[in-house]
């Protein structure tokens, strides 16, 4: 898509979606049916594994594993690895 960026060493699986905006940097697996929604970035290092969805506006920092059929929220940042099926998000503390 337009303004996608995939960086060098990274293996993309079958029927992968690389939004518009959307990162997906260096030394990185991704499985199969991955969407990476608009303006999402994923660092260097990371598995995602199959059927996951990276939410508009998240941001994965390095190292992370994903498994399968998990969903990211939008505007998330991740910081933890994250377990099949499982839905992970995080809210913007306000004042």
């Amino acid at each position: 898509m337009a303004g996608s960026i995939v960086q060098a060493n990274t293996v993309l699986g079958k029927h992968v979606i690389v939004n518009s905006g959307a990162t997906v940097e260096h030394d990185i697996s991704v499985g199969n049916f991955v969407h990476f929604a608009p303006g999402s970035v994923v660092t260097g290092g990371c598995t995602v594994e199959d059927n996951v969805l990276i939410g508009a506006g998240s941001v994965v920092v390095p190292n992370i594993s994903i498994g399968a059929n998990a969903v990211v929220g939008a505007g998330s940042t991740l910081t933890r690895h994250i377990e099949a099926n499982t839905l992970e998000y995080s809210r913007k503390k306000t004042e």
